[in-house]
């Protein structure tokens, strides 16, 4: 929690608490000292070396460089206490670039429920969010066309008698089952049901086949009883190259099925492997997936429109 402390020099009448927040001061060469002298006077003999040792007038560094200024200067009350706009700006900018330590003073009665952890929690949010909306940016500008080939190419399939086959590691292997289940059952329309098969759910020859074959094999060897020229292989790898992934499209391929991939990279093994692929260009797997499940929903969406 904050700090949230009586200034002594107050009238407790006013009742103020002071709510400290402190930054990093990653550009100063000089540290902000937060003793009785505060800030940087001759008096005070503060220093880096002093990083989580107490200094002479009883402050303490921390040894993350951050720093709590335990009782506010008269002259900080004064300027603070009237005005809002450093104290909104204290409160939420938490980090980054701070040459000064932000003191503000409210009234009990009108103290926020924010903490440095809610500040930090709202920043990862915001932070997410933005990441998101980048790649949303992406996909829009440069997926549109390959979602309408790979709908084509499932829509095909299915009308040709074909099935559509699903893979994937981890987070994928639940998108495989996902994807599955929106065709077999229903995605939004009452319709018949579409042969589609997540090759991540059949314990015993997921088991079976990594422990005779190796892991490499869990899904090539699936394909292999399985795909019929004609057939879908949905392939999903964040990285673009999952050695079993890649082996399940490479043989598919061989048999005459199509090959989707879903990767979270572009120019990678399983792009090159594949008829059509989505590239997503994402920071991280967490925000590939984010838009491969939008993608895959459109998708099905497009194909359950034209079952009849």
């Amino acid at each position: 929690m904050l700090p949230q402390l009586r200034h002594k020099g107050t009238e407790s009448s006013l009742d103020i608490y002071c709510v400290f927040i402190f930054g990093y001061l990653c550009q100063s060469t000089a540290w902000q000292c937060g003793c009785a002298n505060a800030p940087q006077t001759e008096a005070c003999r503060c220093k880096p070396a002093d990083i989580g040792q107490k200094t002479e007038t009883g402050g303490r560094y921390d040894k993350t460089r951050f720093f709590i200024r335990h009782i506010p200067m008269p002259r900080d009350i004064q300027r603070v206490q009237n005005d809002n706009r450093a104290k909104i700006r204290a409160l939420l900018h938490i980090s980054g670039s701070f040459d000064t330590i932000c003191a503000v003073l409210i009234a009990p009665s009108k103290l926020p429920s924010y903490n440095i952890r809610n500040l930090e929690m709202k920043k990862t949010i915001t932070k997410r969010i933005e990441v998101h909306k980048k790649l949303i940016a992406q996909f829009e500008s440069k997926g549109i066309e390959n979602i309408i080939t790979i709908a084509e190419a499932l829509t095909g399939c299915l009308k040709a008698g074909g099935c559509i086959y699903i893979c994937g590691n981890g987070g994928s292997a639940a998108d495989a089952q996902h994807i599955a289940s929106e065709l077999v059952g229903r995605f939004e329309r009452e319709r018949k049901g579409l042969p589609a098969v997540a090759l991540t759910t059949d314990t015993s020859a997921l088991t079976s086949i990594a422990n005779d074959y190796g892991f490499e094999q869990v899904f090539s060897r699936q394909v292999e009883a399985l795909v019929r020229p004609g057939d879908v292989l949905w392939a999903f790898s964040t990285s673009g190259t999952s050695s079993n992934v890649i082996a399940a499209a490479k043989l598919a391929k061989e048999k005459k099925a199509t090959v989707v991939g879903f990767t979270g990279k572009a120019n990678t093994p399983l792009e090159q492997a594949a008829d059509v692929c989505l590239c997503i260009d994402a920071p991280n797997t967490a925000a590939a997936q984010e838009i491969h499940q939008l993608a895959y929903h459109i998708i099905c969406d497009l194909v359950e429109a034209e079952a009849k």
